[in-house]
């Protein structure tokens, strides 16, 4: 659960320190690791309703040390006398919204997160969203206009004796300034030597972590001094403190990241002997820096300890971009002179022992042991997970994009190498349940080492050798090298995702026949099977059989009739095992946003700030931004609304009103996110990030796209009743073919339905009947379906309406299939849906507020009421409300109420005068040709028997509910799920 707050900044002068003092707080549901983000207070500040003691919200005062306590939002509202800009400095955040402008948050409470915001003259509201239980925020004046940040540099450190050298810091600079920065350089001086560094664009009212050149001269001590220069005018100076270490000491290594060129580093112990040739890559825990994580070994004459980041102490869980960053260290560590690469064991503690776990299984081939230490499985057992519905083809294909996650599923590939599973028997942070269960699901397993220590929790070390014996445990490193490199003869190899783990040293999977589904091959006796798998390339010495057929060396795609036939080369423009589909991919090479405008800071420009400030934060990462030039190694990033050309991509925004998928029109505000390969380039995708109004890109900024383990599928497009309703607002997902198209297969829409009504000249007479000339020009809706949609069975019987409009009003006429027609309540305003009934609702301006309902049943008694809102908003219905001037009549094809024959149905028309909505709209009415309205019908259903001549209702059972746009749960009460209903003329 969350708390949300609302706080109050107590008046100040202004250039001071501003402190958020008193709030409100409510409870709402959290989301887990899920992109479906349910988030009430966003949705409501999307309708512009502000927080408030008379809609549920409670006042606090924040703890005399500043902090609000509990998990949730704050919402606070800042007077200032005039336009100014401040630096945010919020702790325990999660996400911040400045005036409606989308910001990073600083969840971990790192404290470190400085930004540069804008206070407009009068009243400037701001939410925080909190997660991890107390939060506190305060504004500050800038030191500069452009300045330095040293709090959270990434820097090397400096080792005694060594040569001199060159290295790189990552540095974090503000932009106080509404406009980009550019021409900007910074200055290292060290040791008497200096570097200068030109400084990438600077968002403006951003702060961006960029990379420096430090000198390191030999024997220097640690103090560097940066200044900070444009076109020779001093903006800003700062001081380092880099650390230094005796040689034999764990130290800290910077590097350039292949991903996104930032500055990263390792922590490093060297071995004892300098002949050593194997490395130990340790992956660490929560919380945990890489440092620290190589400090906890003891020094060792075999190996050498390489302890990756995660991009930060809590990053990525060794997953989506901590997996790259563990595979990028990997590869930097073969560079210490005199490591084999048949050397390198993985084994790290807590989130470091899912890393090893999920990391070991996914690269058999790229380690030589996997040793796993208080760790936890996947994020199913113990990290969050989600798995949705699987009736549900919404859900489906979410748990489907999902299983990458899932390490149960490939966890035969650690069957390659030996394991050793190292768990405190008294663990209370990581259950010993993990451990247990990892072991029972390898069991038969050829090298399978365990040992739970008695008595001892997720940290001990009752060792008096170096090192802590929770991790570095020497039972374990004497069973993995004793195993290493005895592969068995006979596997099975599994992929989900070939772009992620299709390389298999001899095989390397390129394409699946059904993507994101578990793919294997199945060695035994020399020969290969395969299965869900349609393209691969070989490197063999010799031939080997696969499936039955004799292949040698090269790239081969299975054809139709299930037989490999060779290619000359991987096509470039498909799948293959160095480009995926995935939407987060795009950010792991290069992601830069390419297409913003200098001069706007429109939605466009926001949501980039936001996700690369984001990044940032939680990935040490650096979202570039490009406005001109040609770099060919880049993955493009474009967001925009619905002016952006787009025909490269699957979803798209078509106008302010609606979203398309492929062709086909997402009738409403929405937004949506599409990848597609860059054309003639093998490993780049680009994206577009697109929206349709103000609703849909605050949407995409609520969006989770830097939670691991929040799998997004390639295509998603979602509506703003998604933070309210969850899953049912996801409009649409889409998997790709292997060559980037739609497939029906694998295309799920879960859109609102939607009708064009011509305008009638002649208005029918008011009878029931349909077969005038008028009702005619109407067409018929499409059948209706169950409420819930695909997930229940379909009607038994027919339902369908049609509608029209003239000078006097709107006319809905329905037909309904019904082999025993009946009613019983004959007073008006009665409970209607007691009785079989067909039912009406309308919001002419769709915004869930005063919106209409009528029923009437087959004796033609009707029950028109008023929502204000929605019943899950408290909303209560008006009863007294009356549809001023409604007509309505009903026709019976069969008999009322007469068991002893069968009918054939009956058929109802309903005329609603114009004056009546004008009470519940805030649209034009009557509407304008090309003028949208939302609107839904549902018919309730009973099941009947016969006793004594009567119908009764049979005991103990619900009643149906069929509609024509449907719901995706039993509430007629979701206004975000009806259907649209455009007028024509």
């Amino acid at each position: 659960m969350m708390v949300w707050a609302v706080a109050m900044a107590m008046a100040q002068p202004q250039d001071e320190t501003i402190v958020l003092k008193e709030g409100l707080q409510i409870t709402v549901p959290g989301n887990g690791r899920t992109p479906v983000a349910v988030d009430p207070v966003i949705a409501g500040m999307i309708d512009r309703k502000t927080p408030s003691e008379a809609t549920g919200w409670r006042r606090v005062e924040a703890a005399a040390d500043g902090w609000f306590r509990g998990n949730g939002y704050v919402f606070a509202t800042v007077p200032s006398d005039r336009e100014q800009i401040m630096l945010l400095e919020a702790t325990g955040t999660s996400q911040t919204w400045v005036n409606e402008e989308p910001r990073a948050g600083d969840p971990y409470g790192y404290g470190y997160l400085s930004l540069p915001v804008r206070l407009k003259a009068g009243t400037n509201e701001f939410y925080f969203q909190v997660g991890r239980g107390q939060m506190r925020a305060s504004l500050i004046k800038p030191p500069a206009p452009v300045s330095f940040d040293t709090r959270d540099a990434t820097l090397p450190d400096v080792v005694t004796g060594a040569p001199a050298s060159d290295a790189w810091a990552g540095v974090v600079i503000r932009n106080a300034q509404d406009e980009w920065g550019e021409g900007v350089e910074v200055t290292a001086e060290h040791g008497g030597q200096s570097r200068t560094t030109k400084v990438p664009h600077l968002w403006p009212l951003g702060v961006r972590k960029v990379p420096v050149n430090v000198p390191r001269p030999k024997d220097a001590d640690g103090k560097v001094v940066l200044t900070l220069r444009k076109g020779g005018e001093v903006l800003h100076r700062a001081e380092l403190n880099l650390r230094v270490v005796k040689p034999e000491e764990a130290r800290r290594v910077t590097f350039i990241s292949r991903i996104d060129q930032s500055v990263q580093y390792y922590g490093y112990l060297p071995a004892s002997d300098p002949k050593a040739t194997s490395v130990i890559l340790s992956p660490h825990g929560a919380s945990v820096e890489a440092l620290g994580q190589a400090q906890a070994y003891g020094a060792k004459p075999w190996a050498h300890v390489v302890a990756p980041t995660n991009r930060r102490p809590y990053g990525f869980d060794w997953e989506e971009i901590g997996r790259l960053d563990l595979l990028e260290v990997r590869d930097l560590a073969l560079e210490i002179p005199g490591v084999n690469p048949d050397e390198v064991y993985i084994s790290g503690h807590s989130m470091g022992g899912h890393g090893s776990w999920i990391n070991g299984a996914l690269f058999p081939f790229e380690f030589a042991g996997v040793g796993p230490c208080a760790g936890w499985a996947s994020f199913f057992t113990y990290g969050g997970g989600r798995r949705w519905d699987a009736t549900d083809p919404m859900g489906a294909l979410l748990n489907r994009v999902s299983q990458i996650h899932d390490t149960m599923l490939f966890k035969d590939n650690l069957r390659i190498n030996p394991v050793y599973v190292l768990h405190g028997d008294a663990d209370e942070t990581v259950p010993v349940s993990e451990a247990r269960n990892m072991r029972k699901a390898l069991e038969g397993h050829p090298a399978l080492g365990f040992h739970e220590e008695a008595g001892q929790g997720h940290w001990y070390d009752t060792d008096p050798a170096p090192g802590a014996n929770c991790l570095d445990h020497a039972p374990m490193w004497d069973f993995l090298r004793a195993n290493a490199l005895n592969r068995p003869d006979d596997y099975t190899l599994t992929t989900i995702d070939p772009s992620i783990n299709g390389n298999f040293g001899w095989i390397t999977v390129h394409q699946q026949a059904e993507p994101y589904q578990p793919s294997t091959i199945t060695v035994a006796k020399g020969e290969a099977t395969t299965a869900n798998i349609t393209l691969i390339s070989l490197d063999l010495g010799e031939t080997m059989k696969v499936d039955g057929q004799a292949l040698t060396s090269g790239h081969w795609r299975r054809d139709g009739a299930g037989q490999w036939q060779r290619l000359d080369e991987v096509p470039t423009d498909e799948r293959s095992a160095v480009r995926g589909g995935r939407f987060k991919d795009v950010f792991y090479h290069r992601p830069t946003v390419v297409n913003l405008d200098r001069d706007q800071r429109d939605y466009a420009f926001q949501i980039a700030r936001f996700w690369a400030e984001t990044f940032y934060y939680r990935g040490n990462g650096d979202l570039n931004v490009m406005f001109d030039g040609d770099d060919s190694d880049v993955n493009p990033i474009y967001i925009g609304g619905p002016d952006f050309e787009s025909e490269s991509f699957a979803a798209a925004a078509n106008s302010e009103t609606e979203m398309r998928i492929g062709s086909d029109p997402l009738p409403g505000a929405g937004a949506g996110l599409s990848i597609a390969p860059v054309p003639g380039e093998p490993d780049r995708l680009q994206a577009l990030v697109s929206y349709t109004d103000r609703a849909g890109a605050l949407t995409m900024a609520r969006l989770p796209i830097w939670t691991p383990g929040a799998a997004f599928p390639d295509v998603f497009v979602v509506g703003p009743e998604m933070l309210r309703d969850g899953i049912s607002g996801v409009r649409a997902a889409a998997i790709l073919d292997s060559q980037y198209r739609l497939d029906p297969k694998m295309t799920v829409v879960n859109t609102p339905k939607a009708y064009v009504a011509p305008f009638w000249f002649q208005e029918p007479p008011m009878d029931g009947d349909l077969s005038h000339e008028s009702w005619q020009l109407s067409p018929w809706t499409d059948d209706f379906v169950d409420i819930e949609g695909d997930k229940r069975p379909a009607p038994r019987f027919r339902t369908r309406a049609k509608m029209g409009w003239s000078e006097s009003g709107l006319w809905i006429g329905a037909e309904m299939e019904e082999p025993h027609v009946w009613g019983t309540l004959t007073e008006h305003d009665s409970v209607i849906f007691y009785d079989n009934d067909f039912e009406v609702f309308i919001d002419p301006d769709d915004d869930a507020l005063n919106y209409g309902e009528l029923e009437l049943n087959a004796l033609n008694t009707t029950w028109d009421l008023l929502l204000p809102r929605p019943y899950r908003e408290g909303g209560p219905a008006v009863d007294s409300w009356e549809i001023k001037g409604l007509r309505t009549a009903v026709k019976i094809n069969g008999t009322l109420n007469d068991p002893s024959d069968e009918d054939e149905g009956w058929s109802c028309t309903i005329h609603i005068p114009w004056r009546s909505l004008k009470e519940i709209s805030k649209v034009a009415v009557p509407p304008q040709p090309g003028d949208r309205w939302r609107i839904n019908f549902s018919r309730v259903q009973w099941q009947l028997l016969v006793e004594n001549g009567k119908y009764r209702k049979v005991p103990d059972t619900k009643e149906d509910n069929w509609v024509w746009s449907p719901q995706g749960v039993v509430d007629m009460h979701q206004p975000e799920m009806w259907g649209y209903l455009e007028f024509a003329r």
